[in-house]
Formats: C-alpha cells, structure tokens, sequence
C-alpha cells in the first residue's frame, strides 16, 4: 500500500511540475523559472516571434491603406488632367475649324485621333504605371494643343485684317512755309490757299468744306493744273497756304527741286477721308483655276498701308491653279503709258498709285489686255519689320555695288541682309545701267527669299510677331475664303509649283508727265518685250506651259 501511495505521490508531482511549466511558458509571468532552463528560454522567444507577426500585419495593413489612398490621389489627379486635355482638345479642334485653311477630311481625321487619345489617356487613370505615363503625355500634348491653339487663332486674325479690303484712307492737308509764323489754321482767314484745280479734285472739295464749316474761316482758293504749279506758287509768297493730298508727297520726293518740301515746309491742319474701293467681280473668261494678281509696294509717310501712295513695286502675278505654274511680270515703276484717270494722257505708272491700287490695276490691264481679279498692297515700312521678325533673308545678286538708301555693300552672289540693308537692295536702281530693270529683277529675288524664309523654321519660332507685321503692312481685296480653299488645294495634292519670271523693258528719257507738268525722267516701253509679256500671260491663261528662259 505504501508503495501504492509513493508513486501515486510521485505521479502527482510530475504532473504539478509539467503544469507548472506549461503554466510559465504560456502565461510568461514566471521569468525567473523560465530562464533557468533551455526549455522556458524556448517558451519565451516563441512568445516573441508571435508579437512580431502582429507588428508586421499591422504595418502591412496601414501600408496598403496608404497604397490605396495615394492611387486614389493619382487617379483624380489624372482624371482631373484628362478633363483639362478635353477642354483643350475642343478649343484646339473649334480654332481649326474656323480657320478654314485644312481640308475637311484632314479636320475630321486631326479631330478624331485627338479624341481618341484623350479617351486612352482617360481609360488609363484606372492602373498605377500606365496612368503615370499617359499623364506625362497629357500635359506635354496640352501644351502643344495650347501652342497650336495661339498660332491658330493668330493666323485667323492676321488673315481677316488683311483681307476683303474695301476702304482706302486719304490724307488731305493745309501746308504753310515752315519760315511762316503761321501755326493755325485761323489765322490764314482771307489769305490765298492754293488747290488742284482737276488732280484729286473729290478729297480737296471735301477739305474745302470742312475748313468752311470746322474752322468757320474763308479762304481766297486759286487753282492750279500741277502738283508742281501749286509748290512754286507757295515757295514763291502767291499763296499762303496750299491744299494737297499726301500722297503727292512722294511724287515730289522723286523731283530734285522738290524733295526737300517737307523740311521747307509745314501741315497746320489734316483730315482724313476714306474712300470705298470699287472692287469689281472676277471675270468669267478667267476661270476658277486661272488667278490673277497685281502685287503693289508702296511707301507711306504716315505708314499706314491703306493711304494711296507711288506704287514703286508692280508686279502682275498669273496662277495656272491646274498646271501648276506661276508667272510674275515686272513693270518698271517710271514706265511711261496712259493711266486709266489720264484720258489718255501719258504718266508714270508709279503715279498711278497716288490716285488709288484699283487705277495701278486698270493701268495694267490696259497695257497687257489682261483681267486682274486681286490685288496685295504692301507697305514698305512694314516690309523692314517681316524681314527682321524673320531674323533677315539670305538674297542673290547679280551686281556687287552699294546702296543708295543706306550705303550697304551688296556683292555678288548671295547676301544676308536685314530689314532695312533688304528695303535698300529692292530700291536700288541708280547703280544699275538698266535702273529699274534690274530693280524689278531683284523685287522679285527679294519675294522669292521671303517665301523660302517664311518655309523655315524661322517662321515658326516667331510666327505670331510675323503674322503681325504682316497684318500691319498688307492687305488685300482676295476674300479670307479665296485664301482658304487655295491652302486646302494645296494640302489636298502638295503640288510643287514651278515659278517663272519676266521683266518688261525700255529706255530712258525725259517728258512731262499727266500728274507732273514740268519734264522728269520716264523710261519709254520696249513694245517687243511688252508684246512677249502678253505672249506669256494668254500662253499660262491657256494651261500651256511656259518657259521665260
């Protein structure tokens, strides 16, 4: 019994030791037992792995939260850069549209790939990687759409300034010797004023009035047939004051005894009138793939391209729309023929210009039996600002010499020339033998290194301070829709066009002149050349091709 009892005893005391044990090792609160024996070391790293899993499923669960929220940030983000690119996308695709130089079939495949891409880029928001990369190509098309945007809207603004030109402006004024004590107006009140009595006689019979019923004075008008006439009687005391439209300024620039008038001289009163231009229909005989064109340069005191003004630059130029050739025909500005107001009067056809851009257009049309449905007036000043907005032209000469206007040094072969050295080279004629011949040749050389210019990057990187300069200092009868479906022809087959080039000739001499009395320098026309001229404009009217080589 007793040993019965022993190791009953025994048995319990194994257990209340294992219990004891299992106790610490589970609880952890007995560090001194579990540390005097391997095993309790055991029991109590395992307790410690366990509060580190907790830890890591913790940090695990707060990291995937912020994973969530930050993706959740970067998808509106780019939902919200999506909805901008929209915006952008549709304000690009309304300019386009209403600048009507594309095709439409080009408008329609522009606008479609653009909405498909924003449809992708806005797809894309919904995955991390993908998102981030369409992201970065949103904002980079939004600026190009943006930059597209400003060029076009430049271009419609450019382009509607200069087009469907209706008015001209006059400038009529009351000029007293600069010597005078004369500064008002009133105080010429019943002295001499001299007049054209039949030159430009609509602008001076308005001036007449306004001085009668704005100044409220009365003046003792004497008439005189000439420009020339009207000076003299000021120089010489006959009258006190004398009435003339501006643009008579640049008849008497091209007059020695004359070209110091505005520093003798001084306007005391101006008006300005403006005149509607008598644009007439395109004639039907031409065609709607035959355009012809009469291209005027000009150079206005005041700078203002709608002034009349000496017509230095006179250039007729044909497009075969269908063959693909472009012919341009100089006319010296000294070439001595009847103007269309001279009843048939000989005159310069640089003087036609004073009496307005439709009386240079009908001058020509007579002289080379052609129908000029438009025309491109362009204003030298404004001429100087293109060509320095463009950072200057790259242009071949024939001569080496040295500018008149300005003294610059043009040598033969091609030149680089600013604004101001490419406004010299195109008036130059007194260096060359055959003067204005050889001036028209170089206008000409001139238009083409604007054009390649214009082609080059150049234009690009400066493209709305040149539309500028060319809105300022160009306009044009051609309707903005004219412009367009000639760009949209272009676009549609990219046709290279093939330019020729012809210069009509004659001789020097000295005869009175309709809008000039007293004998000036003329240059009488070679008819021979005249007549080929005439050859060449039927021959491209004809979509035969042509050769003026």
């Amino acid at each position: 019994m007793s040993d019965s009892r022993r190791n009953s005893s025994n048995y319990n005391k194994n257990r209340s030791a294992a219990s004891g044990r299992s106790y610490a090792s589970g609880a952890g609160h007995n560090r001194t037992h579990t540390s005097g024996s391997g095993s309790g070391r055991t029991h109590t790293s395992g307790t410690g792995n366990h509060r580190t899993h907790t830890s890591s499923s913790s940090h695990s669960k707060m990291s995937k939260k912020k994973r969530k929220k930050r993706n959740r940030i970067l998808r509106n983000v780019g939902l919200i850069i999506s909805f901008i690119l929209l915006i952008i996308t549709i304000v690009f695709i309304v300019h386009m549209h209403r600048v009507e130089l594309l095709p439409m079939s080009y408008e329609i495949l522009i606008s479609a790939l653009l909405l498909l891409v924003v449809a992708f880029i806005f797809i894309t928001q919904r995955w991390v990687g993908p998102g981030i990369f369409t992201k970065i190509l949103a904002v980079l098309l939004s600026v190009v759409l943006v930059i597209g945007s400003v060029y076009l809207d430049a271009t419609y603004k450019a382009l509607k300034k200069m087009t469907n030109t209706t008015t001209v402006t006059s400038v009529v004024g009351v000029y007293v010797l600069k010597s005078s004590n004369t500064d008002d107006i009133l105080a010429l009140d019943g002295m001499n004023c001299g007049r054209l009595s039949t030159l430009d006689k609509e602008n001076t019979e308005k001036m007449v009035a306004h001085i009668k019923s704005d100044a409220k004075i009365s003046l003792n008008y004497k008439n005189y047939d000439g420009i020339a006439q009207l000076v003299e009687a000021l120089y010489s005391g006959e009258v006190k004051s004398s009435i003339f439209n501006d643009s008579y300024l640049g008849i008497l620039q091209d007059m020695d005894e004359y070209r110091d008038f505005e520093s003798k001289t001084k306007c005391i009163y101006t008006q300005e009138y403006k005149t509607v231009i008598q644009n007439k229909e395109p004639e039907v005989n031409n065609e709607d793939h035959i355009i012809t064109m009469y291209i005027s340069g000009i150079d206005t005191r005041t700078g203002d391209v709608n002034s009349n003004s000496n017509s230095d630059v006179n250039i007729m130029c044909i497009a075969n729309l269908k063959t693909h050739q472009i012919l341009l025909v100089n006319t010296p500005r000294d070439y001595y023929i009847p103007t269309s107001v001279s009843n048939g009067a000989k005159d310069k056809l640089t003087h036609a210009g004073v009496y307005g851009v439709d009386c240079s257009m009908s001058t020509l049309e007579l002289l080379y039996d052609v129908e000029l449905d438009y025309y491109f007036k362009v204003n030298f000043k404004g001429f100087i600002q293109i060509v320095d907005q463009l950072g200057g032209i790259t242009v071949h000469s024939d001569y080496d010499f040295v500018t008149h206007h300005g003294g610059d040094h043009i040598k033969v072969g091609n030149n680089y020339l600013t604004g101001k050295q490419a406004l010299g080279f195109v008036r130059e004629r007194y260096a060359f033998a055959t003067g204005d011949n050889q001036r028209g040749k170089n206008t000409m050389a001139v238009i083409k290194a604007l054009v390649t210019k214009m082609a080059s990057s150049s234009m690009l990187a400066n493209y709305t301070n040149v539309l500028e300069s060319i809105s300022d200092s160009m306009v044009t009868n051609m309707p903005y829709e004219k412009i367009g479906d000639i760009a949209k022809m272009q676009l549609n087959g990219m046709p290279s066009w093939d330019v020729q080039q012809f210069s009509v000739e004659g001789t020097g001499a000295t005869k009175s002149t309709y809008s000039y009395k007293p004998p000036t320098y003329v240059m009488i026309p070679k008819q021979e050349t005249v007549d080929q001229a005439k050859s060449y404009i039927k021959a491209i009217c004809s979509d035969e091709i042509i050769s003026t080589q």
